[in-house]
């Protein structure tokens, strides 16, 4: 921040026809005070009190990239054919994932579910 052209803390007092120049993160502003409110107002009345010296911000050339098109989202395979591929990789959609469940073995004709202990 500078007062007058000279380096200063934000603590620094103004006064009506000081020059202020502070640079912040979207540029540097440059305005001169022209009056000082005895209280705090709203932001039109105090957009009133200071003059906007900062130079319009040069254009900036359009450097947007073309537009290019999208592939469209891969098919899944279907049961048949993910087990046709011979990877040996389990897959969930055939049941032979291991959480699958599988049918209770007979034995002697009866299944194991409906034997009585």
């Amino acid at each position: 921040m500078e007062v007058n052209d000279q380096s200063a803390k934000p603590a620094r007092l103004l006064r009506p026809g000081d020059l202020v120049r502070v640079t912040l993160p979207a540029g540097r502003r440059i305005v001169r005070i022209l009056a000082l409110a005895q209280r705090r107002g709203p932001a039109p009345a105090a957009r009133a009190l200071y003059d906007d010296l900062t130079p319009p911000a040069a254009p900036r050339a359009r450097t947007s990239l073309p537009r290019t098109v999208r592939p469209a989202p891969a098919v899944r395979q279907s049961a048949s054919a993910a087990s046709s591929t011979g990877s040996g990789a389990r897959s969930r959609l055939d049941g032979n994932a291991p959480h699958a469940r599988r049918p209770a073995q007979a034995v002697d004709g009866v299944a194991s579910r409906d034997r009585q202990a």
